[in-house]
């Protein structure tokens, strides 16, 4: 699992959430807040893409001018997110 975050301080915290995380590797890393979640996903994760045969984005919606992240958050975590996993889970394709 690979996080990015803006400042060393949210690197530590986010590292501290995963100390128990058992199902593979964690990796924060700090990284300008320019661009928004582009940022980060374009220049700093650039080189993992060709690793994976699934990637999954998600940004936590803490900008001051959406007020509703954490709702908007859990319901594309709940709908949108489970659905497309669950097509790539059904798709016997190699």
């Amino acid at each position: 699992m690979l996080a990015t975050t803006d400042s060393a301080a949210k690197r530590a915290a986010i590292a501290r959430a995963f100390d128990a995380w058992a199902k593979g590797d964690v990796e924060v890393r700090v990284v300008p807040n320019r661009g928004r979640n582009i940022g980060p996903k374009l220049i700093a994760c650039a080189g993992l893409y060709a690793g994976h045969d699934l990637v999954l984005f998600l940004h936590s919606k803490r900008d001051s001018h959406f007020a509703d992240g954490a709702g908007w958050r859990r319901c594309l975590l709940r709908t949108i997110a489970g659905s497309i996993l669950e097509v790539f889970r059904r798709d016997s394709r190699p």
